[in-house]
């Protein structure tokens, strides 16, 4: 026999994975901003030296970000799964402080459409 606070016990567990879940997609935004952003620095001081030449630069920001890209990929997909379990919080938490990523601003509301469609 299923007791009601089993049932409010389950759906709140649910949520919460849900809620965690979700709280990674703006780590993981932010993350490829500041690589985009650091990209875009690092290939403007090579143009500034005359490392290399301006006709190459959009090529070389396409070859440097699918690099990024593919690099992240499996870490990106990793911190995704932790996000789902209880005890995943922690290494988000420690993913943003290596990475030096604030989420406090952020708009959580952006990434509830997202979420909520891949969950059904």
């Amino acid at each position: 026999m299923v007791i009601a606070s089993d049932i409010v016990d389950r759906y709140t567990d649910e949520f919460f994975q849900w809620l965690q879940a979700l709280s990674v997609e703006p780590v993981i935004k932010q993350m490829r901003l500041k690589i985009n952003e650091v990209i875009e620095y690092e290939i403007n001081r090579a143009l500034k030296k005359g490392f290399i030449p301006k006709e190459y630069k959009d090529n070389i920001s396409y070859l440097v970000a699918q690099s990024f890209d593919n690099y992240l990929h499996n870490p990106t997909k990793k911190l995704r799964e932790l996000s789902k379990h209880s005890d995943g919080s922690g290494s988000i938490e420690i993913f943003k402080e290596i990475f030096n990523i604030d989420t406090t601003d952020v708009d959580l509301q952006k990434y509830n459409n997202k979420n909520t469609n891949s969950r059904n």
